[in-house]
């Protein structure tokens, strides 16, 4: 089994080994060849090819087999701009810091769930324990997309919730042999 790749270039000093190791595998599943073609796609996705594909074909001839993953790239994105909705207890700078993308630098999808779960549990430490971020808004920017680039905007929106605040812990009626001094509980928390 060989495996090899066709269309656009992979990203910079990468081969195709890298993402479909075949030979340590020792197959042409289509799990294997997926995950490979996740691989590629996923790589490239994080350099701002936002739409990037690499689906792979099969060719079985005089007894070998040769794996072609077809590699588009397509235009690469960077970020215009990023947009905070609902947001009261952070400001939109506080906002953007948590989500981690800089404005135009290349956009990355899967960065950008990072971002939002770690955003999430910015506000859970604070005490909105019920704040809701659905998926982010993407679009990409009118008259800004070519062959090679373009532009995306993405808007947050953040439903806080209330926040709330523990005023008191109590713990009661533990056996005797498990309790502690209130100073020793005051520490802990």
């Amino acid at each position: 089994v060989t495996a090899r790749s066709d269309g656009d270039p992979l990203p910079a000093g990468k081969k195709i080994e890298g993402f479909a190791p075949l030979k340590q595998e020792k197959s042409d599943d289509e799990d294997v060849l997926g995950d490979a073609s996740r691989r590629i796609e996923a790589a490239l996705r994080s350099d701002g090819y936002w739409h990037a594909r690499a689906p792979f074909s099969k060719d079985a001839r005089s007894g070998r087999t040769v794996i072609t993953f077809t590699v588009s790239r397509g235009p690469r994105f960077l970020l215009n701009s990023l947009t905070p909705a609902g947001n009261v207890q952070f400001d939109a700078t506080t906002i953007a810091l948590a989500v981690g993308l800089q404005l135009q630098e290349p956009f990355d999808e899967a960065k950008l769930d990072v971002g939002i779960a770690r955003l999430k549990r910015k506000y859970i430490a604070q005490g909105f324990a019920d704040v809701q971020i659905p998926k982010p808004v993407i679009q990409e920017v009118a008259g800004s997309v070519t062959a090679t680039a373009g532009l995306v905007d993405v808007q947050i929106t953040i439903v806080e919730g209330p926040q709330e605040h523990v005023a008191k812990v109590e713990v009661a009626q533990l056996p005797a042999e498990a309790r502690f001094a209130d100073t020793d509980l005051a520490g802990a928390l």
